[in-house]
């Protein structure tokens, strides 16, 4: 029986200190940023929930950055679709979402890949590779 349930959305926080803000932030090199980003939590929670082979729709205000792109590629949960209103500053390596990519999961290995989507203001839901505005069921 498939259910759909909305589960908790995950925050951006940073241990002890304000998240920054812009192209001055120290973790605009990448792997130099000690916030947790909302993708990254909202995941933590959705795994502490779901069966490790549930199928997820991850809906984030920003498109990932590539660090919080990686944490998805490797989470217990199947992310079928990313919905994001904001492009993030450097999009590019979202594309490795939309290529089958390999995952290894209770000793199986198993091909499966994300489709991205960009909600616009008007909030039409746009195929990001090509820019194709589509529904979704």
């Amino acid at each position: 029986m498939k259910t759909t349930r909305l589960l908790p959305a995950g925050t951006v926080s940073s241990p002890g200190a304000p998240h920054c803000a812009g192209n001055t932030c120290p973790g605009i090199i990448p792997g130099n940023c000690a916030t947790t980003h909302a993708e990254v939590n909202a995941l933590a929670k959705a795994q502490q929930l779901l069966e490790s082979a549930d199928v997820v729709d991850l809906y984030v205000t920003h498109s990932p950055c590539r660090e919080c792109m990686v944490q998805i590629m490797n989470s217990h949960l199947s992310v079928r679709r990313l919905l994001f209103e904001v492009p993030y500053r450097n999009s590019d390596h979202l594309v490795t979402l939309r290529q089958p990519y390999r995952r290894r999961m209770a000793g199986l290995s198993y091909k499966r890949n994300t489709a991205v989507y960009e909600v616009t203001p008007a909030g039409y839901i746009v195929e990001y590779f090509s820019r194709r505005v589509v529904e979704l069921p």
